[in-house]
């Protein structure tokens, strides 16, 4: 049946008209698409003539700018509350270290002003990782630059070398090559400092630790007491062992989450050595 050619135009002409009557709905889709809470600004969505759209508009706007201040509200009272801790325990610390030293307490009192005292510094360093994990999740870490993870490694492998002598613990570090990366560089030294510490620290004496870096990875593996497969919820939040009172447990949730943030793929594995693996997502 051959259409006629008026019901071709006709039918081209409904269809410009439905897609230009349309045209600010998919406008302001696009726009809620692209909104991201951290970024700070708020964009105006595109202007129409068209009063139901001009009213989602409105509507959309209202409640950006309500979830931003809400956002923004909620970052300033983490920092605001981790500081004001942050002090008072450090002072605290440092008035028991030193009471400590006083030379008329006895054997078992300077033993229980040292548990109070590794408790606050605990205290302490739960404190700092809990705004340190929420500055990642907020996404606060925006500056983003080549990062030669070859350097960040030399450093770090340097910095833990008198504990690992002190431990008889052996570092084989192999570059089999050169990876650089794009993204935030003190997250990448955190990244690389947590995972070189927990392969340090979860190890036994005269253990051992081999980090190998690849062109787009780099794997940690290491020795352990604990010689069986770990649990899938080892890079969640207060995920430690329960001998460990020294750890926050989280380590390796932060590791998760900077390589969340970072375009990083985080893998667990186990071959008779804990193995953990950061590459590039593909």
């Amino acid at each position: 049946m051959v259409v006629p050619a008026a019901i071709r135009q006709f039918d081209s002409v409904n269809n410009f008209v439905l897609k230009k009557t349309w045209e600010p709905f998919y406008q302001l889709l696009n726009y809620l698409n692209k909104f991201r809470l951290d970024r700070g600004a708020i964009p105006e969505p595109t202007k129409t003539k068209i009063e139901e759209f001009r009213m989602l508009n409105d509507s959309v706007t209202n409640l950006v700018r309500t979830n931003v201040d809400i956002f923004n509200n909620q970052k300033q009272f983490i920092e605001n509350v981790a500081h004001e801790l942050q002090t008072p325990l450090a002072i605290g610390i440092n008035k028991l270290e030193l009471f400590a030293g006083d030379e008329d307490l006895s054997k078992d009192q300077i033993q229980k002003l040292g548990a109070i005292i590794d408790t606050l510094r605990r205290l302490s360093g739960l404190n700092k990782s809990l705004l340190l994990f929420s500055k990642i999740e907020n996404r606060q870490y925006i500056q983003v630059e080549q990062v030669y993870f070859d350097d960040v490694f030399s450093k770090i492998i340097q910095d833990f070398s008198d504990y690992t002598e002190y431990q008889d613990i052996k570092i084989e570090y192999q570059k089999e090559d050169s990876w650089v990366f794009k993204m935030n560089k003190d997250l990448a030294v955190i990244l690389v400092m947590n995972l070189v510490k927990n392969a340090i620290f979860h190890n036994q004496r005269g253990g051992e630790v081999l980090v190998k870096l690849c062109s787009s990875s780099f794997t940690i593996e290491n020795t352990s007491k604990e010689s069986v497969k770990l649990d899938d919820k080892l890079f969640e939040r207060f995920a430690r062992n329960s001998t460990d009172i020294g750890s926050t447990g989280l380590g390796l949730a932060i590791v998760r989450a900077i390589a969340d943030v970072s375009g990083l793929k985080l893998f667990y594995s186990f071959n008779g050595k804990h193995v953990f693996e950061v590459s590039e997502k593909r």
